[in-house]
């Protein structure tokens, strides 16, 4: 249900479909939860712009996923955007994945490729390899303060990712906006 709803607003700005989940909460927690959202995406397109230009990702012609968005104790369900470039057989499977993970990360259960941060916004991320995608998650969550890169290079050693300390440099560096 929750894929069927994300793809048939996908093309609705993102600004619109928080604002439509998240009024119930009032104005103010509303437009806070929107400015959230718009940063997240912004920051994301930088970010999986980076990734984009990995090699490992260049050679493999990926150019872009599916990032997923929740938060914990919200009246929302997580929402999904298009990140740069997806293979058309690749963004129904991408997009039920990266809201799957969110939707267990806004229930408290750990998941791969998905991250629930302390002030309980959830990200999720579809397209490279997955210590790609989970890296991407984790220099998202540097880029709008939501963690410490200290906290976070923790966190990628407790999550056995082996591609974070070769890549969060380059994925952390100002980029071009790919959405």
């Amino acid at each position: 249900m929750l894929v069927e709803q994300d793809l048939q607003l996908s093309k609705k700005p993102l600004r619109d479909i928080v604002w439509e989940r998240s009024h119930d909460y009032g104005a103010k927690a509303a437009n806070e939860e929107v400015e959230v959202v718009i940063n997240l995406a912004k920051q994301a397109s930088l970010v999986v712009g980076n990734a984009a230009a990995l090699p490992e990702n260049l050679s493999e012609k990926r150019k872009g996923g599916i990032l997923a968005i929740g938060l914990r104790d919200a009246s929302w369900a997580p929402i999904s955007r298009q990140i740069g470039e997806v293979r058309r057989r690749k963004v129904n499977k991408y997009t039920t994945d990266a809201l799957e993970k969110a939707d267990r990360l806004i229930k408290h259960e750990s998941v791969a490729e998905g991250i629930a941060f302390e002030n309980g916004w959830v990200v999720s991320f579809f397209g490279f390899a997955p210590d790609i995608d989970e890296a991407v998650v984790l220099a998202i969550g540097i880029k709008l303060g939501f963690t410490t890169e200290q906290k976070t290079d923790k966190l990628a050693i407790e999550l056995g990712n082996k591609s974070w300390k070769e890549v969060k440099v380059k994925l952390l560096q100002a980029g071009q906006n790919i959405t």
